[in-house]
């Protein structure tokens, strides 16, 4: 039934959570590029996006049994390790807070949907924080999707891919032998 279901969710968001804090670890000490600042951005908004369903799962307008409140207050531990881990995947990528989706305004989000789930509650209020979290997520995966684009549009800029000078006039000079003869 409900409880086995948010059991079930719980599992499945922990684990997850769990693999990407050894994927960081790992990553520990590093300077992440911006690949790994990508998949690191990409693990951490798939367990948000695990937790917030696991929330929206537990969720109930007719008020939480005192197991469902216990089960809640663990999501709490699963929402702060979210925000740690972006917090080091900050630190260690030394991205301003523009570059992170105005990385206060996210931790402060954070902080209330922990607040909440800590108290044992889990209203609408607290499911729209979570969605908005995720959503900032996405927004920055975006952002460091069209940077990545364009450096590699601009470092390709200015190259001769056909491996010869073009004419210092703009126009090349037409060679006899390339000129058809329509009469």
């Amino acid at each position: 039934g409900f409880q086995y279901e948010t059991m079930f969710s719980l599992n499945e968001a922990g684990k997850s959570l769990m693999e990407s804090m050894q994927s960081q670890s790992q990553c520990q000490g590093q300077n992440p590029g911006q690949g790994q600042m990508h998949a690191g951005m990409q693990n951490l908004s798939q367990n948000q996006l695990s937790l917030n369903q696991s929330s929206q799962a537990m969720s109930n307008p007719y008020g939480l049994s005192p197991s469902e409140q216990e089960a809640v207050k663990r999501l709490a531990g699963q929402q702060q390790s979210i925000q740690g881990s972006m917090q080091d995947l900050a630190r260690q990528s030394n991205q301003s807070s523009d570059r992170l989706g105005n990385r206060e305004e996210m931790a402060r989000s954070m902080d209330g949907v922990i607040e909440d789930l800590e108290a044992g509650t889990l209203g609408e209020e607290t499911l729209e924080r979570q969605r908005n979290i995720y959503n900032r997520m996405l927004d920055f995966q975006k952002s460091l999707q069209r940077q990545d684009f364009e450096n590699r549009r601009r470092s390709e800029e200015g190259r001769d891919l056909a491996g010869r000078r073009p004419d210092p006039e703009g126009v090349e000079a037409p060679n006899r032998r390339d000129q058809v003869d329509w009469n």
